[in-house]
């Protein structure tokens, strides 16, 4: 079977530019706005032609950069289908991995990086470490503490931590970390890449090859992940593929000039997939105002140019349907009068029924209300209070180290080091810096260290915590005891059993879901990222909001804002506040909502909206 076999529908015809060399939106809403439309046979002739050329392409390394729905997954199917043997995917994105897997299962091994990471150190082993390391994605919390003791005088946090892996810093807070780990036999998500990398600088034999490895969102990577890559892009046949314009992970040292980099250069041969079957014309010609508007006043320096169409062959009735993005301009909300959640209740209340059945043929939610968390978070608690069908978990931050945690270690070994350190973190002992010290630098046992009296409390609650991952039967008295402590069996068996590598389960309750309404998703703007919806609500578009700054808003800023647009399948909503909170004192929309301008119709939601 030939590529040309495998290719299924797609690419279109070659835009028509304005004056200054933008592209231009194109299709039926636009020739409204005075462009050409174009042909639908051609379209999905260039967009045939596009994959086959990635696919057919012998060059080792290859790199696309294209945005939100052109069809990224679809082509590293069609590629990975078309090689043999053993086949890799990376992603940062932990939300992409079951998505990727759904569709490239048995086709391609998919992970994220961490992930990867620690296959590799079980499979290749890391100095410092046993075959039976503990992997634990809170480490660095760990690693922070431990540092700070044994570095005498110097403070540290989490952060300081990753920032040292990110950025491989060669300091004394990098040495300090990898022994903590190295006592504890343990690892978290940064420094299982940190040691794989240094393992395989060491020993370039042992770097592994695939028969293809593709690459994805490596606009967010960082130095440490991008070492990585290069290591396996000596061995195997690599592709990478990125979108600077979502580079939304600066807090993890990623920067998209890695991305920028590769493409502009001569190592990787660097190919296109301009067309977008996700959004409604409108969205895309959005996505493109925002970017102009942001390379006028200074913005996404050095951003890599690439074309962005709508693929109206398959675009078309949703785009004559909503030809424009909804800016709904809020008077107030506060407690009383929560008008921003009322007004996205009753806009979810008017989505056409064949609109909520194609998104649950399709399996992503109907909606998702994307904005700051002091906007998001009491949109998700209003329809959580209603009861609301189908309404997703609130996308929160990993929680913090539990005392479970240490149990669930003390309940399979008494002498855990990780699984005192745990419980020594959460109920610190009062000689804590001595204790440390004693245990890391002259490698002694936790356990011999700490007396009976603080020992024999955790070691009961951690004998219970065995019993109910076990499924025995406890007496009353150890009932009682577990229900003291908050141990419940259900709780403890799912951390037990977590998987830190596992994409995000999204869906609604199987048992409880109900597919003849919309199904809701409320996030943050950073985790929308690979998300779509057929209605979005990005809110909180307001200054000293989204952006922190109107005269001033920053690359962050703007990427969030082209991320949470082009999450929309069918229609967008832009949602200002003008007293948000209740505030007195009248809040401007945004930036960004002056940036659409002529691409939006305003709908003013006050008192007289709801009559």
């Amino acid at each position: 079977m030939t590529s040309r076999d495998i290719v299924d529908g797609v690419s279109g015809h070659r835009p028509r530019r304005t004056a200054t060399g933008r592209v231009a939106a194109t299709g039926d809403t636009s020739r409204r706005l005075g462009i050409v439309a174009v042909d639908d046979a051609e379209a999905t002739e260039e967009r045939r032609r596009c994959v086959r050329a990635i696919v057919e392409s012998r060059a080792p390394r290859k790199i696309i950069v294209a945005g939100p729905g052109t069809g990224k997954t679809f082509t590293f199917g069609v590629l990975l289908r078309s090689r043999g043997g053993e086949r890799l995917v990376l992603t940062f994105v932990r939300s992409l991995v079951r998505d990727l897997r759904d569709k490239l299962g048995g086709v391609a091994q998919v992970m994220t990086f961490h992930g990867f990471a620690r296959w590799q150190l079980h499979q290749h082993g890391s100095e410092g470490l046993t075959a039976e390391f503990d992997y634990f994605p809170l480490l660095a919390e760990i690693q922070a503490e431990d540092a700070a003791i044994l570095l005498d005088g110097n403070r540290f946090t989490p952060a300081d931590v990753q920032r040292a892996l990110h950025e491989m810093d060669q300091g004394d807070l990098l040495a300090g970390l990898l022994a903590c780990g190295t006592y504890y036999d343990a690892v978290g998500y940064s420094d299982s890449v940190y040691r794989i990398v240094r393992h395989f600088e060491a020993r370039p034999d042992a770097i592994p090859s695939f028969e293809q490895v593709v690459v994805d969102e490596y606009q967010d990577f960082n130095l440490l992940e991008v070492s990585l890559i290069r290591q396996l892009a000596s061995r195997s046949p690599t592709l990478i593929v990125g979108d600077d314009d979502q580079a939304l992970y600066e807090f993890k040292q990623s920067t998209p000039a890695f991305l920028r980099d590769l493409a502009g250069g001569d190592e990787y041969e660097r190919f296109e997939l301009p067309f977008c079957s996700r959004c409604p014309e409108v969205v895309v010609h959005a996505a493109h105002r925002i970017v102009e508007r942001a390379q006028d006043v200074g913005l996404l320096q050095g951003r890599v140019e690439r074309r962005f169409e709508c693929f109206l062959p398959t675009k078309r009735t949703d785009s004559e349907r909503y030809p424009k993005i909804v800016h709904a301009d809020v008077t107030v909300d506060r407690r009383d009068r929560p008008y921003i959640a009322q007004y996205v209740d009753r806009a979810i209340a008017a989505i056409p029924q064949d609109e909520i059945q194609e998104s649950w043929r399709e399996g992503h939610p109907t909606v998702l209300v994307v904005g700051p968390s002091q906007f998001s978070g009491p949109i998700h608690a209003y329809f959580a209070e209603a009861g609301t069908p189908n309404l997703l978990p609130w996308r929160t931050a990993q929680p913090g180290i539990q005392l479970l945690d240490g149990y669930i270690r003390l309940a399979d070994d008494e002498r855990s080091r990780l699984g005192w350190r745990l419980v020594m973190f959460m109920l610190p002992p009062d000689n804590l810096e001595a204790l440390v010290t004693e245990a890391i630098e002259r490698e002694r046992e936790l356990a011999d260290l700490l007396p009976d009296a603080y020992k024999a409390p955790h070691l009961r609650a951690a004998r219970l915590v065995g019993m109910l991952i076990r499924e025995e039967t406890l007496a009353p008295a150890q009932e009682d005891e577990a229900r003291s402590l908050g141990l419940d069996a259900e709780t403890v068996r799912a951390a037990a059993n977590a998987s830190p590598d596992e994409g995000e389960k999204r869906e609604a309750d199987e048992a409880a879901r109900d597919e003849t309404m919309p199904s809701i998703c409320v996030t943050t703007l950073e985790s929308a990222k690979g998300l779509q919806a057929a209605h979005v609500f990005v809110v909180g578009v307001n200054a000293g909001h989204f952006p922190r700054a109107n005269d001033h808003p920053d690359d962050h800023e703007v990427c969030c804002m082209l991320v949470a647009l082009t999450r929309a399948t069918k229609r967008c909503h832009v949602v200002s506040c003008g007293r948000p909170f209740g505030s007195a004192k009248w809040t401007p929309p945004g930036v960004f909502v002056g940036w659409l301008d002529g691409l939006t119709e305003k709908v003013v939601v006050n008192a007289d909206y709801f009559r």
